[in-house]
């Protein structure tokens, strides 16, 4: 019982969740098939399972799942509320009706011990199944199997919710970094020894782009001056981190120059320092790295969507939009009638008509508010 609780709470780490765990149990019963169904949608194909069958097994469970479902009458569910309960468990699918019945028994399945399980908040509903076959008719398998299931299941429901909070974590995680992506803001994450933990998309990109830096296990910058500014920052974060606040913010910006493909900024600034989570290859340093080309570089395809996305958000003509872009990137009136090709006085009024759809003064409110618009813009 010990390695299958071990198996219990170190399968929340496996993908998918509890693989381990249902073979371990399977090879112990000796059972046709074992499965954990993470995911049951009363009305549509595509249940979520977790599974360990015989070797010899020629099965198609998918199959299974949907010609069983045809069988099923109104209400029914191939996974009924009160198993959820703690109603025990079920060795019988008569809710199948004798076709069904008889339609499983010509795949060798004899039945099934079902019991439920759910996480503490209730967040998700999951099932265990052990698949009886030809050899599992005797009672010493069904003694065993209950048995198994009363030690299994408060176990199951405790990591379970662990398991939930994992999993919600992780999924805010990849909100948040899908939004320092959309932004293309890198972001690379350092121990307490300056060796890269992590970093983010929008990082390997900028990185991949420029000759000035950089990385292996370390972010290295190529001019020995810049690196040296970087570990000096890196050392005033690291400071702040564990003195905090004696020592002020600890953040440090820097400037790297990249020759001919423009340059970069950089923030460096201690993680919070969690005093219950300590040691080796944890988060201490946040690296942000954004580049600093001309606003909207790229193919001309790239323009046009930076001119679309202006002229949406902001309610302008595609013409305004255009105007509206040159603006924002520091052109004047006359630099962006050229590059727009049309005449000045023609550009002033278009520039007239944005300030007062966008209720503004001038050109350096609009710099502003497109700045501020950035991420939506993207």
């Amino acid at each position: 019982m010990l390695d299958l609780t071990a198996l219990i709470y170190e399968g929340i780490n496996e993908s998918p969740p509890w693989q381990s765990l249902v073979d371990r149990v399977r090879q112990l019963l000796g059972a046709k098939a074992v499965f954990i169904t993470l995911h049951h949608s009363p009305k549509l194909m595509g249940d979520v399972h977790v599974s360990a069958v015989a070797p010899d097994d020629t099965i198609d469970w998918l199959e299974v799942e949907r010609v069983c479902r045809t069988y099923l009458d109104g209400e029914q569910t191939l996974y009924p509320e009160q198993q959820i309960k703690g109603a025990g468990l079920t060795s019988e699918p008569a809710f199948l009706g004798d076709e069904g019945l008889a339609y499983i028994r010509s795949l060798g399945i004899q039945g099934a011990f079902r019991a439920g399980f759910s996480d503490p908040d209730r967040v998700m509903s999951c099932w265990l199944d052990v698949v009886k076959g030809a050899d599992n008719s005797s009672v010493l398998f069904e003694q065993q199997t209950a048995e198994l299931f009363e030690q299994l299941l408060p176990h199951l429901a405790r990591a379970l919710g662990l398991y939930v909070r994992l999993q919600q974590c992780m999924l805010e995680r990849s909100i948040f970094e899908s939004s320092l992506n959309h932004m293309h803001l890198g972001c690379v994450l350092l121990d307490d020894e300056a060796r890269v933990i992590s970093l983010n998309r929008a990082a390997a990109e900028i990185i991949n782009g420029y000759d000035a830096v950089r990385i292996s296990d370390r972010l290295l910058f190529r001019e020995a001056a810049a690196q040296s500014e970087l570990m000096r920052a890196v050392e005033r974060a690291l400071l702040a981190r564990t003195r905090a606040p004696t020592v002020g913010s600890g953040k440090s910006l820097l400037n790297l120059n990249s020759p001919g493909q423009g340059f970069l900024g950089v923030l460096v600034a201690p993680t919070v320092l969690e005093p219950t989570f300590q040691g080796k290859r944890v988060p201490s340093i946040i690296v942000y790295i954004a580049e600093f080309g001309g606003l909207w570089v790229g193919e001309m395809s790239d323009a046009d969507k930076a001119c679309a996305a202006i002229s949406q958000l902001f309610g302008l003509t595609p013409q305004e939009g255009r105007l509206a872009m040159q603006l924002a990137a520091g052109c004047s009136l006359a630099d962006a009638a050229d590059k727009l090709q049309v005449a000045v006085s023609a550009a002033r009024n278009y520039s007239k008509n944005i300030y007062a759809k966008l209720g503004i003064r001038g050109q350096s409110d609009l710099v502003r508010l497109v700045f501020r618009s950035f991420p939506l813009l993207q």
